[in-house]
């Protein structure tokens, strides 16, 4: 199956029961018959049987992109051997990343004119976006 699209997960209806549609790579979202749609993470640790579930998420909440790349994280955490039901919590806050990318475009604003590309810019929000996994503290 193809990957999923944001229209596509805006336009999953609920049904009777409670059902899953895959993004890929055990990454769903699963539709419940209220009508509550929340992205979900499947997987095994190593050396285990049990099959668990990280719960990103509701849909209306998280984009698909956001979803995606929370799913790539807590992928990297099963593979060096750590739980993401354990150690799945990111080490920056949603709130805290809004204020972080907040502060660096008005940053930009402020001294674009002066030595800074955008792409400069740029790189560095992608430097702090992944300072969650670098063990950073706020």
């Amino acid at each position: 199956m193809s990957k999923l699209t944001a229209a596509m997960v805006n336009d999953l209806e609920p049904r009777e029961r409670e059902y899953k549609v895959t993004d890929g790579g055990n990454l769903y979202v699963r539709v419940r018959p209220s009508g509550c749609r929340t992205w979900v993470y499947c997987y095994r640790m190593p050396g285990s049987k049990s099959l668990r579930k990280k719960h990103i998420g509701s849909c209306d909440l998280i984009s698909i992109v956001t979803a995606r790349r929370e799913h790539k994280r807590l992928k990297r955490l099963v593979k060096i051997g750590l739980d993401p039901m354990e150690h799945g919590e990111p080490l920056l806050s949603p709130d805290q990343e809004v204020a972080i990318s907040f502060t660096i475009n008005d940053w930009y604003l402020k001294y674009s004119r002066k030595s800074l590309t955008k792409k400069a810019i740029d790189d560095l929000k992608c430097m702090l976006g992944s300072l969650r996994n670098k063990g950073v503290k706020s």
